[in-house]
């Protein structure tokens, strides 16, 4: 039935001629089925057995069907009957899917209504979040703005009382000024009206203004403290350490009495700067009320003086006496007093750093040996570092560091230049490889300050400090020959830090000694030919072996040369490829020379 219902909606346009066809349709079945119900009056042979034509019209009905066709006749009925059936129930199913069609139409009408709704629902409460959103954001960030200018009013305030106090003690500061000058004004008339009483009683005419005098002796190293009626004057050169000092004091034009009674005595007190005692030998009678003080200075740092008499310090005391470590302005070749070639029976190879442990100890990279050896301060020797075996044994030892709690830092060139930590008994304590170094990683000379490694990167010129296991922070760059700007280097290799916290760098290609904060800012640099190694002594002063004679230099705290010293040679006082220099507290230098094979000492005598 379907193939004939496909076939006949194939025919109509729209539901309604179909519709249309089936009412035609039945009004035909109604008349063929009229048709196909009559019975025929006559007989076909009857029919044709009349001759007159009229005879067959009066005969028979309007219509005269014959048997044959009244079958034909039903056969069609019957095909247009089954065919009406038929287009019924397409009809049928037409309606039935209109009215699905209608009913989804208006299901999903009412569905996209409701989605509609729901999806405006949705956006109004979205609009609404957001625009309470932004509201509690613009509150938040008012909040925020109205602090911050509170803030900024209150540092505003601050500065404002910082600026007042400042010009207040400003003025404050002038006025002390002033009153400092009305003062010693006032002292000094004192003193004359005293002397002027005292001449009018007692004394004769007082003699002119006596001269500075200096005490000719072969260990005096400070000038004659000398003070007098009107004025007092005070000029005092460096004291060297461990050497004895004399001091003398001329009390001859002063207005004070000295005697041997408590309450007129001549008192003195020497200080180091943490304010320790120092031994004190005090002479009298060196000349006309004279004295003369003798005490030795047992650290490199400033010294304080304090003259008292009467109970009462006189004018400009206390006195800063600067000492340092020794005179490096007349260290010669001549100081060099030992030479060691040996270590436990065995003889030196090329030695490559030297450093100075926490109680003294003398550590030497003999690079030949792959060992690092640690002497005591009487150079007998303690231990062997690097002579084991795995990650304990050293390959190219290149540079070296002790820090205050005597961790050994050691730059080894031969695993991946690594830099490796180990004890004063040689045992291992960490490896820093350079797996995640820059590429060209070199790291060379090295130095400790408050347990902070700074290392020498010769490879990319530039310096690495290591703050605990991060990753280090760098400063520093290559430069050119000829164009070799501030901060940059050639070839960078020895490092050292002063107590003032200053950083010294040698460059030897670049023929500079570069000065550098903690922080790697640049402070200025000096010329210098072919540095090769470099150390600080504790009173500041800078220490540097050259490849070419002079080979030992030293600049003073102000970073200036003082003095230079040593020929090209293998005697005793010569040097021949210096390759580390260290000094120890008491102002004792050694020198380690690569080719040589050496360790030389030049003592503080």
């Amino acid at each position: 039935m379907e193939p004939q219902f496909h076939l006949l909606l194939e025919h109509f346009e729209t539901p309604q001629q179909l519709l249309d066809a089936v009412t035609c349709c039945e009004d035909c079945v109604v008349l063929m089925k009229q048709l196909a119900t009559s019975r025929p009056r006559y007989s076909n042979a009857e029919l044709n057995a009349s001759d007159s034509h009229s005879e067959v019209h009066e005969l028979v009905d309007p219509v005269v069907v014959t048997s044959g066709e009244t079958k034909r006749l039903r056969e069609s009925v019957n095909s247009i009957t089954i065919l009406l059936e038929e287009t019924k129930h397409a009809v049928s199913v037409v309606k039935e899917t209109r009215q699905s069609v209608k009913s989804r139409k208006e299901h999903n009408v009412e569905r996209t209504k409701e989605a509609f709704n729901t999806l405006r629902n949705v956006i109004d409460e979205r609009e609404e979040q957001i625009r309470t959103d932004i509201v509690t954001a613009a509150d938040k960030r008012e909040r925020a703005l109205k602090l911050q200018l509170e803030n900024l009013l209150l540092l505003w305030t601050q500065l404002q009382n910082c600026l007042e106090l400042m010009k207040k003690a400003r003025e404050d500061t002038v006025a002390v000024s002033e009153l400092v000058r009305r003062r010693k004004i006032l002292e000094r008339r004192q003193n004359h009206l005293f002397l002027m009483m005292r001449k009018s009683r007692l004394e004769p005419v007082m003699k002119e203004q006596p001269k500075v005098e200096y005490e000719n002796t072969e260990n005096l190293c400070l000038e004659v403290i000398r003070f007098g009626r009107f004025v007092c004057e005070v000029t005092i050169p460096e004291a060297t350490m461990n050497r004895e000092v004399t001091i003398i004091i001329d009390l001859q034009d002063a207005q004070y009495d000295i005697g041997d009674s408590e309450s007129n005595k001549l008192k003195v007190s020497v200080t180091t700067k943490t304010g320790e005692a120092v031994v004190v030998k005090l002479v009298k009678d060196v000349g006309d009320k004279k004295f003369a003080v003798l005490f030795t200075p047992r650290a490199p740092e400033n010294h304080s003086l304090a003259v008292i008499v009467n109970g009462n310090q006189i004018p400009g005391s206390p006195y800063r006496i600067p000492v340092v470590l020794r005179d490096y302005s007349k260290m010669s070749e001549n100081d060099c007093s030992q030479v060691v070639t040996h270590f436990g029976g065995h003889k030196f190879g090329c030695l490559f750093d030297v450093a100075i442990g926490p109680s003294e100890e003398v550590l030497v990279i003999d690079n030949t040996n792959h060992c690092v050896i640690v002497f005591d301060c009487s150079l007998n020797l303690q231990t062997v570092i690097g002579q084991g075996e795995g990650v304990s044994r050293l390959v190219h030892p290149i540079g070296l560091a002790v820090s205050k709690d005597g961790v050994v830092a050691i730059s080894d060139w031969g695993r991946n230049h690594q830099v490796k930590k180990y004890s004063l008994q040689g045992k291992v304590l960490s490896i820093n490889s350079g797996d995640n170094m820059d590429k060209n990683y070199c790291p060379k000379g090295l130095a400790y300050h408050n347990e902070v490694l700074y290392v020498v990167d010769e490879g990319n010129c530039k310096v690495l400090i290591f703050y605990d296991n991060a990753m280090p922070f760098a400063f520093g760059s290559r430069g050119s020959t000829g164009q070799l700007h501030p901060g940059q280097f050639l070839s960078p290799s020895r490092i050292a830090i002063s107590k003032s916290d200053v950083i010294v760098i040698t460059d030897c290609d670049g023929g500079y000694i570069n000065f550098f904060s903690l922080t790697g800012n640049f402070i200025s640099r000096t010329e210098c030919e072919n540095p090769l190694a470099v150390t600080v002594s504790p009173d500041g002063h800078i220490i540097a072996g050259c490849e070419y004679g002079p080979n030992i230099k030293v600049w003073g705290p102000d970073h200036l040369l003082i003095n230079q010293f040593g020929d090209k040679g293998s005697h005793k006082g010569e040097f021949h490829g210096i390759r580390g220099i260290a000094i120890n507290s008491t102002g004792t230098i050694y020198v380690v020379e690569w080719n040589n094979k050496r360790l030389q000492i030049i003592s503080n005598t």
